[in-house]
């Protein structure tokens, strides 16, 4: 699952590349913050 979810942040951030700065810095913020919480959540169990 965080294999996914590292995969699908990068080929967000290519993406992310094609449009401008602004958006770019909101999409790669969020999608590091996702892939944060998800090896949180997988690694890390409660």
């Amino acid at each position: 699952m965080c294999a996914k979810c590292s995969l699908f942040g990068v080929l967000s951030m290519r993406l992310a590349r094609a449009v401008d700065d602004c958006v770019h810095s909101f999409i790669v913020k969020y999608f590091i913050l996702s892939c944060c919480f998800c090896f949180i959540l997988y690694d890390f169990p409660l």
